[in-house]
């Protein structure tokens, strides 16, 4: 059974703080720090291609993959919080323009592992 929209996962919003998630029906706030990755592709559309990030999200004991594509509302509003949420990722228009001349999956965030203690 399709779900309608409505019911999908995604971002609902983007602030300094994070972003609020619509999952399953329920909107959570996941700080930042919760992020794991966010990795960037272009992908195939009806009218061509289009730019669509995938972002690992922990969510308690579990991690979502949430994916935004390009077409979404959010999308300016995220594209422009990334890099001041995470810092190591830069600005869209140096991601977006590599990807667009040469399109392919890149990593612009991972976090990093804890440090080892003894």
């Amino acid at each position: 059974m399709l779900r309608s929209l409505a019911d999908r996962n995604g971002v609902k919003a983007v602030s300094k703080a994070g972003l609020i998630l619509a999952i399953s029906g329920h909107e959570r706030a996941a700080s930042w720090s919760t992020i794991g990755s966010v990795v960037a592709g272009v992908a195939a559309s009806g009218d061509g291609e289009m730019f669509v990030l995938a972002l690992d999200v922990d969510d308690g004991d579990t991690s979502r993959l949430i994916t935004v594509a390009e077409t979404e509302r959010i999308w300016p509003e995220l594209t422009t919080m990334l890099s001041v949420g995470l810092p190591a990722i830069g600005p869209f228009e140096h991601w977006g323009a590599a990807l667009a001349d040469k399109p392919c999956v890149v990593t612009l965030y991972e976090r990093p592992a804890p440090a080892a203690t003894s």
